[in-house]
């Protein structure tokens, strides 16, 4: 360092809340009394919202991975608006209305607070809101988390979602799975991102977002592939224009694009699918279940992982189990519990079964909270078939007259050997009456010699 000239820069160090700014090609810099305060660079937000407070902006940053959680995520910018600027505005608003009235044809320029004007030139600096560079284009996607209508854009590296009130910009990184599943009532499928770091909207975080798919919707976009990319170019099945089901472009989209999978639902199905109706505290939602994990959908978005599971409990199980219709689970974690009401008793094989193929501690227990043996699946109470209504539980009559039979097939996994077991329990039954029965003469012989 000898011989070089180290020039120095005062640092604002007070401590205050208030100072000027600037913007230039890829930094905002906070100034106070002509000192530098400090700098933010721009190319680093993921989003620019306005807040609760209409003087108020909110700077989100891109959740790097190698960022330790302590990391600033969001940056709140107060900007005051100059009342004496308003009433200058006002004044030559009125001293022209005149000459404006006389000028039909042009139509007046709606005016911007401070705030607004300063959030658009952060957005454009940072590329906010643009599409530069977007692969793929779906307009009009609805969604039902956050709820509304976006422009969805395939970039490389994130994807946006441009609203009328809102935009959103989510890195590929930043998306943990993605869950495919038939919504439970309408010819729907529905779309779930799993974010690393939720996106933000005022004081409203979304750690999943949710897609709404018309199931027979089809599509056919225009990609717009850089020619330097040679993963995309060289892909037989991933040509412009990509036409088909809206569901599976989509998919395609995902996985060739920003190099992610779709979860599907498990194989075990249910009355009316790979779900179940149940209600989460006092909001009625659908219950999914997947090879390593149960999803409840919608209000809160709850994903469950088997491997943080401790204890499942299949509760409120009547003793005399021919009028119930409804029963409860709570899954319990080391440390939280997630109760799950008014499941149809419908359900309760097929549930108990995935629990028991998924190694999960499995308990029951009856109104009073009392453990209870696992009931065992029996002929009697076979589960309904897979069907758009409703099933009908039999009744007492029809149980004790014998009338009773499931106008459904039964699934090869329940139905392999059930009868024959059954068969077997009745014949050693009835040996094991018999013996004791001579028994009891035998003693009645020996009493009367």
């Amino acid at each position: 360092m000898s011989g070089e000239e180290v020039s120095k820069k005062e640092t604002f160090v007070k401590g205050l809340t208030w100072g000027s700014y600037t913007l230039s090609e890829d930094k905002m810099r906070f100034n106070g009394e002509s000192k530098k305060w400090f700098d933010i660079p721009l190319k680093a937000l993921s989003n620019v919202q306005q807040g609760g407070n209409k003087n108020e902006i909110a700077l989100e940053f891109n959740k790097e991975e190698d960022i330790e959680d302590s990391a600033i995520c969001e940056i709140k910018l107060f900007v005051p608006e100059i009342e004496n600027k308003i009433k200058e505005k006002q004044e030559e608003k009125n001293e022209n209305q005149e000459n404006e009235d006389e000028k039909s044809g042009e139509e007046e320029k709606p005016y911007k607070m401070r705030v607004e004007l300063l959030k658009e030139e952060i957005m454009k600096i940072a590329g906010i809101g643009s599409v530069t560079g977007a692969i793929a284009h779906i307009p009009d996607f609805q969604t039902i988390i956050p709820r509304g209508k976006f422009d969805i854009f395939f970039l490389k590296n994130a994807l946006k979602m441009n609203g009328q009130s809102h935009n959103y910009q989510i890195q590929t990184k930043n998306i943990s799975k993605i869950f495919l599943v038939p919504k439970a009532e309408g010819n729907y499928s529905l779309l779930i991102l799993k974010l690393k770091s939720p996106l933000t909207q005022g004081n409203v975080s979304y750690p999943f977002i949710i897609f709404q798919i018309k199931a027979e919707n089809e599509i056919s976009i225009e990609l717009n592939i850089p020619e330097d990319d040679e993963d995309l170019n060289n892909l037989e099945d991933f040509q412009s224009p990509l036409s088909g089901k809206t569901i599976d472009v989509i998919a395609k989209l995902f996985h060739q694009i920003m190099n992610k999978g779709i979860i599907l639902p498990s194989q075990t199905l249910f009355s009316k699918g790979p779900f179940i109706k149940c209600s989460y505290k006092a909001n009625d939602g659908v219950l999914y279940f997947f090879e390593k994990s149960v999803l409840f959908v919608h209000k809160p978005v709850l994903e469950i992982e088997h491997d943080s599971i401790k204890e499942v409990d299949i509760a409120r199980i009547q003793a005399s189990s021919m009028q119930q219709r409804s029963f409860d689970i709570t899954i319990k974690l080391k440390k939280d519990s997630y109760q799950f009401s008014g499941i149809d008793i419908i359900e309760i094989d097929v549930l108990q079964k995935y629990m028991n193929d998924k190694k999960l501690n499995l308990k029951m227990k009856d109104e009073d909270n009392n453990n209870i043996e696992i009931m065992k699946y029996t002929s009697s109470r076979r589960r309904a078939p897979v069907s758009d209504e409703l099933p009908n539980l039999p009744s007492e009559e029809e149980m004790a007259d014998g009338d009773f039979s499931d106008s459904g097939e039964d699934n090869d996994e329940y139905k392999e050997g059930e009868d024959d077991d059954d068969e077997e329990e009745e014949e050693e039954e009835e040996e094991e009456e018999k013996e004791e029965k001579k028994k009891k003469n035998k003693n009645k012989k020996k009493k009367v010699e």
